[in-house]
């Protein structure tokens, strides 16, 4: 053990970090992160810089950890501030238009009684694995192939795994990795001459805005229309969101959702994320991810990422029921598609 603190300290002053006594702690845990998730700092300014996020990560995981609240600890992001995180990976706040969303909610839905206990569309073969949007905004984009996806499934098809790169580049009310929206990439997709999706094989993901390459003659998926599964929360924790999101998910499938995901850098699970830790309100919405399932005898909400499955359990996180946890049921659409074949023959329990 003395070897490797040695080797850790001595990595250090290569870089230039200054290291007392009460630093070696830090720099043994900053070394194991830098293994553990291939990290390469080009500069001493880079590695100072990511050493002093990775401390500051420490602190707020110890500052939980004293006050009793779990599934919080070192994650891939534990080098980058806030900021940093927030820029890199997740949307601008108050860019969401909440009166249309309030006018656009239409779907008649019953009550959520005979919902199951347990529900996991992951079980049913109607999720794609978890994919990685990396350093881009693109999260809108993933949120909208994901669903598109289960829902061309669940209307008697094969699981296709779709472009959201296509996305990226096409639709013209989004800024590609600058950030969209999950209905403005289903308006796109209605678009007359586009009318669906490309395949993933003939539209690779970049991880960057390039320009549009859309072939219509590569469209694996159509949609007919996208719809509006819920009406966005005004007064931050609306239990009622919950009711009407278990009955959605249960008579429709996995769903597009929107959240606001300032905290989820630290969180490790498997503890569920609670109301308190990541309130609800609807102008404070910045990732778009898929609903796919819950368990309310426990208390939590399935819900799938994309920042590969290095993060969170697996690629997925859970969010506690029964108080609109960070948002979760503000902003839920879904592609509509003809055929209703897999849904009719597949229950999600």
């Amino acid at each position: 053990m003395k070897a490797v603190v040695a080797l850790a300290l001595l990595a250090v002053a290569v870089q230039g970090l200054v290291v007392n006594p009460s630093n070696v702690a830090d720099v043994f845990k900053f070394q194991e992160f830098i293994v553990k998730y291939t990290k390469d700092y080009q500069t001493t300014a880079q590695y100072d810089s990511a050493f002093h996020n990775f401390q500051q990560a420490l602190k707020r995981v110890a500052v939980k950890e004293l006050a009793g609240i779990k599934g919080y600890g070192i994650t891939k992001f534990s080098d980058l501030s806030p900021q940093q995180f927030r820029q890199q990976y997740l949307l601008p706040k108050g860019s969401i238009d909440i009166g249309m969303l309030k006018n656009k909610f239409s779907t008649v839905v019953s009550d959520n009684a005979d919902a199951p206990a347990t529900c996991d569309w992951r079980n049913k073969n109607a999720v794609t694995p978890v994919k990685d949007q990396q350093q881009c905004g693109s999260c809108w984009a993933f949120s909208t192939t994901e669903n598109f996806e289960s829902m061309w499934f669940l209307g008697g098809n094969s699981i296709p795994t779709l472009a959201p790169q296509q996305l990226v580049d096409c639709d013209p009310q989004s800024q590609g990795c600058g950030g969209g929206w999950t209905y403005w990439a289903f308006e796109y997709l209605m678009t007359p001459g586009v009318g669906g999706q490309e395949g993933e094989v003939s539209y690779p993901y970049t991880a960057t805005t390039g320009t549009c390459q859309f072939n219509a003659g590569d469209v694996v998926a159509r949609l007919t229309n996208f719809t509006f599964a819920t009406v966005p929360c005004e007064s931050g924790s609306c239990p009622v969101q919950d009711d009407l999101l278990q009955t959605q998910l249960n008579s429709v499938g996995p769903l597009s959702i929107c959240v606001n995901a300032g905290t989820w850098s630290d969180w490790t699970g498997p503890e569920p994320m609670t109301a308190d830790e990541c309130p609800g309100d609807a102008e404070d919405l910045d990732h778009c991810v898929q609903l796919v399932g819950y368990d309310w005898n426990q208390g939590y909400w399935i819900v799938r990422n994309s920042w590969n499955t290095d993060w969170g359990q697996q690629g997925y996180i859970y969010l506690q029921t029964g108080g609109n946890t960070c948002g979760l049921g503000d902003v839920v659409t879904y592609a509509n598609v003809a055929g209703k074949a897999n849904k009719e023959q597949i229950t999600c329990a």
